[in-house]
């Protein structure tokens, strides 16, 4: 059956249908990621910090910060699967836009061609000095991840030496 203008029109709006779901699904789905991410990172620091308050002198603190800084690792890589799925989706939109044949406005795209917009525009904006940069999702999740896994590297060292060294004094008394 050979296609028709109609039967054109009825598949894109299927195709872009289905990728606006689509992207909707994943990125949703990478906030909600990242959302449970900063809860438990959280709960284990505060978790952390009160066994060490109340002065449960416990080696088990110091295996938390460490695996607190593997959770920023597996969470950060899951991040970039999130990150690939959802772009698979820009891409499908933006062929599906390009489809349209809407004309630039004012040196940029078309308003209606969101994510071809958004990358022009984007890609023009300043990469320094830091005040006057645009953080994505992606820039600001990166210095998340790594901050925390920094934290939990260095606390857990930290927990190594001031462990080590307090189970010799007690051995001194």
């Amino acid at each position: 059956m050979p296609e028709t203008p109609n039967s054109s029109h009825h598949l894109d709006e299927i195709f872009r249908d289905y990728a606006m779901q689509y992207f909707t699904l994943h990125a949703e789905q990478r906030l909600k990621m990242f959302q449970f991410y900063i809860s438990l990172s959280t709960a284990i620091m505060g978790g952390s910090l009160l066994i060490f308050r109340y002065g449960h002198q416990s080696r088990w603190i110091t295996l938390l910060w460490f695996f607190l800084a593997f959770l920023s690792f597996i969470f950060w890589k899951l991040d970039g699967r999130s990150r690939t799925l959802i772009r698979n989706a820009e891409e499908a939109l933006k062929f599906l836009d390009s489809k349209l044949q809407l004309p630039d406005v004012d040196g940029a795209p078309h308003p209606l061609t969101i994510f071809a917009r958004d990358d022009k525009l984007f890609g023009e904006s300043p990469k320094f000095p830091v005040l006057y940069v645009t953080f994505s999702y992606t820039r600001s999740f990166k210095y998340v991840f790594a901050a925390v896994s920094c934290l939990g590297i260095s606390a857990g060292v930290f927990g190594l030496v001031y462990f080590n060294e307090y189970a010799r004094l007690i051995q001194l008394r």
